[in-house]
């Protein structure tokens, strides 16, 4: 009897031991506006796949076609095959989504960058740089973000001016004279007042000879650039604006 007595004993300290160490950890937070507002991603009742700026540059993720290497139910595709269009977005999340590239034609998953819609699936594709966070929200979000969105939607977030005086500059080469190149640079005005400015270009020959008519396919010469502007007017009061342009 003794001997039972002191083995329940030990086995008591050791379940102690593992329950107080999962009180312990902690999982990192983040913050998400999918419901227009902040608020961390374990609170919100979305199915949604958050990228932060660390988890974009991890995976080395350079434009966001690629968000759906790693984020379920999601297939990114472009309109290439059928318009010739390499920065046409083709977006589907869990089986609703748009081929057609038309003008006039509204697509079934909507992009909104920093809170602002963009219409078309022409220039979609768009490259990820000086961005703060994107987020991927599956299924249905009409009733937060309106029409367009009944696949679900992409919340791009931006890095807004920075208080300080600064930048980043990288380039990447590789086979098929793939030159890649993107920057950015904050100039604080005044305390109250900064720009940041953002560049991108990503070019790179075909890699599959069209012998018929003598060219290539699957070339890229894309270039964009951001332009942000924050004025705060008052302690309750911020006006922020951005300029974007993608070729």
């Amino acid at each position: 009897m003794k001997r039972l007595f002191n083995i329940f004993l030990q086995g008591a300290v050791i379940v102690s031991l593992g329950l107080s160490a999962i009180s312990h950890a902690q999982i990192e937070e983040i913050v998400v506006t999918a419901q227009k507002r902040e608020e961390n991603l374990q609170d919100t009742p979305i199915a949604i796949t958050a990228f932060t700026e660390e988890a974009l540059e991890g995976r080395m993720i350079n434009d966001i076609s690629k968000l759906a290497d790693f984020t379920p139910n999601v297939i990114f595709d472009t309109t290439a095959p059928i318009s010739g269009l390499s920065n046409g977005a083709a977006v589907f999340i869990r089986g609703v989504g748009q081929l057609d590239f038309g003008l006039t034609t509204d697509p079934g998953v909507g992009t909104y960058i920093d809170g602002v819609y963009s219409s078309r699936a022409v220039g979609g594709v768009l490259d990820v740089v000086d961005i703060e966070r994107i987020e991927i929200l599956r299924g249905s979000q009409g009733t937060l973000f309106g029409r367009n969105t009944i696949g679900g939607a992409i919340n791009i977030t931006t890095k807004r001016p920075a208080k300080e005086f600064g930048g980043m500059v990288e380039a990447t080469f590789g086979e098929f004279e793939r030159t890649d190149f993107k920057g950015s640079l904050d100039v604080p005005v005044t305390d109250r007042f900064g720009a940041k400015f953002a560049i991108s270009s990503k070019n790179r020959n075909g890699f599959v000879d069209r012998i018929a008519v003598g060219d290539r396919l699957g070339d890229e010469d894309r270039q964009s650039a951001r332009g942000s502007f924050l004025l705060e007017a008052t302690d309750d009061i911020e006006l922020y604006a951005t300029v974007d342009y993608t070729n």
